[in-house]
């Protein structure tokens, strides 16, 4: 617009439909009791008799196994505007972004018969037996800031600005879930309105270069988490007040619950520096501490189950505090060797304890002080490199320490550590013409073949998890070529 005033604007439409499949046997802990309410006329004596089981196989193909996807669909459109004015030693910029969601979830059961022969998982399935539910969410979001960076001085920074987070988002169920004959009273997914706004996100932030070598940084923040708009199976998703079992615990979370929010806190220095120590002929690191408050943290009470699931309390269970130390450094040996190492310690604890009600009986779990599941409190990473040339060659290390995978931390898994090793060589071509050079890599992961959990998920507050093993050695040849 001038020399010292540009306007960007950006508009876009995203459309995505997609599925997640799973095939399994008809007599899956759970799936007689709810192929039952679906097909009742088809029970003989109990949902697990043999019988009953060979009617439902019989409805599902014949082949005793059964197709279960959850289908999605994503429809988004949005726009971005961001203004920014030149205006001396101050640059300023002022924004806004909204988008509008219309998304839904199918929860669909299909037949896997010998004749499905074209049944795979690049595509949606045809002719569902049933739908055990249907979401379609509608979801608003907007984001305004304005921000200043002030140089007050030529070798110092100010940043400050703020930021309001804006969100309504409201749910329809065409498809409830029928009642299952161990659930009482009825289960039924909820609908309504949520709306969680915050127009005053904070944040402040400072780099002083102290010397041409050295920089000291810090930055405050505040931040908040939207609501999640999902329907069954929030676990997977993060918590959603829109998997509450029934409509009651919906309109409660309503009227009682808050989103989550944080205050971040991180300082640091940066250095990057030529040495003449010998061998060692440069420097470069960087400390930072960080502190962050979570407050109104969500969290379901009550297990769920995609087949049989129960109806769930979501509260918030009180704060969570951090504290974590980032410490990364790489030393150079010349021009053809260089060691990287970045260590990190984080402790991320529960501020309080929460409360479970079954049959009127309160039962406290005792979580204060714990550490956050899945958490390491250790982490560290090497990388030792060489390049001479066309030739270059990397080693690496990864260290994940021990993780718990329960609310109260009488469950873990085993610190893990993990090498690799890359190597590579370019031929660069005589002439030219056509192909300028050719690229040969060679790649080794899990170098020591070790074994362990790799990634867990927690799977409720009653103490179990899901562990997922780390890859074997595998080895990797590459070939590359530059037109």
């Amino acid at each position: 617009m001038s020399d010292t005033i540009t306007w960007s604007n950006q508009a876009y439409y995203h459309n995505n439909a997609g599925r997640g499949i799973v095939a399994g046997p008809i007599n899956n802990a759970g799936l007689p009791a709810l192929f039952a309410i679906y097909y009742p006329n088809l029970v003989v004596g109990s949902a697990t008799s043999a019988q009953t089981l060979q009617n439902m196989s019989n409805v599902f193909g014949g082949t005793g196994y059964e197709v279960r996807t959850t289908e999605y669909r994503d429809n988004r459109t949005g726009v971005r505007s961001t203004l920014d004015l030149q205006l001396g030693d101050h640059q300023i910029e002022a924004g806004l972004w909204y988008e509008f969601n219309a998304s839904s979830q199918h929860r669909r059961w299909y037949p896997f018969s010998k004749a499905s022969n074209d049944l795979t998982p690049y595509s949606i399935p045809q002719n569902p037996n049933f739908t055990q539910y249907y979401f379609e969410f509608r979801t608003d979001d907007i984001q305004l800031h304005v921000q200043d960076q002030w140089r007050i001085l030529p070798n110092l920074l100010l940043q400050a600005g703020v930021k309001a987070s804006l969100q309504t988002a409201s749910d329809t169920v065409p498809v409830q879930q029928l009642n299952l004959p161990s659930t009482s009273p009825q289960v039924n997914y909820p609908t309504g309105e949520l709306t969680s706004n915050n127009w005053f996100l904070p944040q402040v932030g400072a780099v002083w270069d102290v010397t041409e070598q050295e920089q000291l940084f810090f930055n405050i923040q505040k931040n908040m988490r939207q609501y999640i708009p999902y329907g069954a199976g929030s676990n997977f998703y993060g918590t959603s007040p829109w998997s509450l079992g029934s409509q009651l615990a919906f309109d409660t979370f309503k009227q009682t619950g808050h989103p989550e929010t944080s205050w971040t806190y991180e300082g640091g220095a940066r250095t990057q520096r030529s040495v003449d120590l010998g061998p060692l002929t440069s420097i470069e690191g960087q400390v930072s501490y960080y502190h962050v408050a979570f407050s109104n943290r969500l969290f379901n009470v009550a297990t769920y189950n995609f087949i049989n699931p129960n109806p769930a309390v979501l509260v918030n269970v009180g704060g969570v505090t951090t504290d974590g130390v980032d410490l990364a450094a790489t030393l150079g040996f010349g021009d053809h060797f260089h060691v990287y190492d970045a260590v990190s310690y984080n402790k991320s604890t529960y501020d309080s304890d929460y409360a479970t009600v079954s049959g009127g009986v309160s039962t406290n779990v005792p979580i204060s002080g714990k550490q956050v599941p899945l958490t390491p409190s250790w982490l560290n990473k090497f990388v030792v490199s060489a390049n001479f040339g066309a030739f270059e060659a990397q080693f690496s290390g990864d260290f994940v320490g021990k993780r718990y995978v329960t609310y109260t931390n009488d469950m873990s898994v085993d610190s893990t550590f993990q090498m690799g090793l890359e190597a590579s060589y370019t031929f660069e071509m005589p002439d030219g013409d056509m192909l300028h050079s050719l690229k040969l890599s060679g790649n080794v992961t899990n170098l020591g073949n070790i074994k362990g959990i790799s990634t867990a998920v927690v799977t409720g507050a009653s103490g179990g998890y899901q562990g997922y093993p780390i890859a074997p050695r595998m080895g990797f040849v590459t070939i590359g070529a530059a037109l």
